[in-house]
């Protein structure tokens, strides 16, 4: 028996024979026989199939997991549609030579880019530029990837998000990769689809391919032909875990209440209204987090308020009067060089993102104030805004949201009445000025994700550093604990949406310090209410910093 160690995506348990995935090999000549315009053709033909794939991906993903982690399939087919990418690669055609030579010059320079950069968003796009690469290389040379008909656990050096949707989902019944990391998109998909996964797991050379394997998540380990006690001892485990998930179903309904009597609510995120309804059939009584700012991607232009109305009322008549909290777009210099050319910063993370970005773009922002004004009076809407670090930001946008407001009420547009508006507390700064914040808000929304890499200073997309990152870091700890009892001193609701919501190490914490609402993914909202439902978090005070 052979035990590996890896970093685990998905805490399942998957068991099955393990199948290779060998890296298509391509081969092409430099300069086409067959003539500038024959390369031409096939090219246009080529990047209109691939486009159609990635578009064929995408549908296939929204049926299996959530629209925004979906959404990077649409990206695939945005980036195959560039018409700067497509002219660098024509532009070597026109000098004679073959289309797949072209393809895989033009895609690995832009991917050598990627690769460079110091933000985390563009580093994920070379990722992304390999895959599509691939996608367009089969497709040019007729060759495709086999899928096994038989169940399997993939293993291969590294997978691209393609290679992961391809399969069906009930022959892919887990993978593992000698790179990857936990933020790549494939990871992200295989948590999505509940595939339980390791990456950077080291020494899968020698590993025959038919050879049986456990993937056991929770242990972050593989064992490949394992004896008759570890099958045995697996078996038992999956089979009660079979019984557990039932078992969470019969919870749906049940009033999320801690042993020692504290009432938590638990709400979903999203980023599309497709995924309202997949929420509310997880069990989520609200919204705690919808993602606008993908609204903006996805148009490839600025959204007008007409879009973004229609989009705001869907998913608040979609939830029927149960709260939606939506949080007003977090863009940044990175994700809106397509609205804005020129804008270039050497650190995004730490620019023009988020409420700075609104408040300097007043005139969108107040196209998404309106439209949500307008959208308010379907629903229960809730308004939070991003990355707040002062006083004066938020001061500046209750005006523009009095403004907007004033103008509507002119025009007669019937609005709610009253609409919260709360803060994300996830910049240090906002920790330390969350008592005078709360003077002027409804409700702080705790982004775990990004006030974690804030205050360790630590990027969580970075391998290198992923071993100095401590969830439960002294700092992350007492920052939480801190905001809670300001908002609670000033009366006003506190969640958490970032990933601590769904960690049931947190849990106790979360229902000790008083926190009203956490805002997860669908998947992970029962198993959440199941650790509530048993909790005293009376017993749970070694977690308190």
């Amino acid at each position: 028996m052979k035990i590996l160690e890896g970093l685990s995506a998905f805490s399942g348990i998957a068991m099955g024979p393990v199948h290779f995935k060998r890296k298509l090999q391509f081969s092409y000549l430099k300069k086409s026989e067959e003539g500038i315009e024959e390369e031409k053709r096939r090219g246009k033909e080529a990047f209109l199939k691939s486009i159609a794939k990635e578009e064929e991906y995408y549908q296939k993903a929204l049926l299996e997991m959530q629209n925004e982690d979906a959404k990077i399939f649409s990206v695939h087919a945005l980036m195959l549609s560039d018409e700067i990418l497509q002219n660098s690669v024509f532009s070597l055609v026109q000098k004679g030579h073959t289309m797949e030579y072209a393809v895989k010059k033009a895609f690995s320079k832009q991917e050598r880019l990627f690769r460079r950069m110091e933000d985390p968003y563009f580093r994920e796009r070379a990722e992304d530029m390999q895959d599509i690469l691939n996608l367009m290389l089969s497709i040019l040379s007729g060759k495709d990837v086999a899928t096994k008909e038989e169940p399997c656990v993939l293993l291969a050096e590294d997978l691209g998000p393609s290679d992961t949707i391809r399969f069906p989902k009930d022959k892919l019944l887990g993978f593992i990769t000698e790179n990857g990391s936990l933020q790549s998109h494939t990871a992200i998909l295989a948590a999505s689809l509940g595939i339980p996964a390791l990456v950077q797991c080291k020494g899968l050379k020698g590993i025959e391919d038919g050879e049986y394997c456990i993937i056991d998540g929770e242990k972050s380990v593989a064992y490949f032909s394992p004896t008759e006690e570890v099958l045995a001892h697996y078996r038992e485990l999956m089979e009660k875990k079979k019984e557990e998930r039932q078992e969470l179903e019969k919870l749906r309904d049940e009033d999320c209440v801690s042993l020692d009597g504290k009432r938590m609510k638990l709400y979903g995120n999203m980023s599309s209204p497709i995924d309202a309804k997949k929420l509310l059939e997880s069990g989520a009584e609200g919204i705690g987090l919808y993602r606008t700012e993908f609204l903006f991607l996805e148009e490839g232009k600025l959204p007008s308020e007409e879009t973004q109305f229609q989009s705001y009322r869907e998913i608040l008549e979609e939830m029927k009067g149960r709260e939606v909290i939506i949080r007003t777009c977090d863009l940044g210099a990175d994700k809106v060089l397509s609205y804005h050319a020129g804008i270039k910063e050497e650190n995004p993370a730490l620019g023009l993102r988020g409420i700075r970005f609104c408040l300097m773009e007043k005139e969108m922002f107040c196209t998404q104030i309106r439209a949500l004004l307008r959208a308010s009076a379907f629903g229960k809407l809730s308004v939070m805004l991003p990355m707040i670090s002062s006083l004066e930001e938020v001061r500046e946008s209750k005006a523009l949201f009095h403004k907007c407001r004033t103008e509507l009420e002119k025009q007669g547009i019937p609005m709610a009445e009253r609409i919260p508006l709360g803060v994300m507390i996830e910049t240090p700064a906002a920790v330390f000025i969350a008592e005078d914040l709360a003077k002027e808000v409804d409700f702080f929304s705790i982004g775990t994700n990004d006030l974690s890499q804030y205050l360790l200073a630590i990027d969580r997309q970075n391998a290198m550093v992923h071993s100095f990152y401590h969830k439960k870091h002294p700092a992350i700890l007492r920052a939480i604990k801190e905001v809670v009892e300001k908002g609670k001193q000033a009366g006003i609701s506190v969640g958490v949406c970032g990933e601590f919501a769904a960690d049931p190490d947190f849990t106790a914490f979360f229902l000790y310090l008083g926190v009203d609402k956490l805002s997860m993914n669908g998947p992970s909202i029962l198993p959440i209410k199941k650790k509530i439902l048993s909790c005293d978090s009376r017993k749970e005070l070694d977690r308190i910093p």
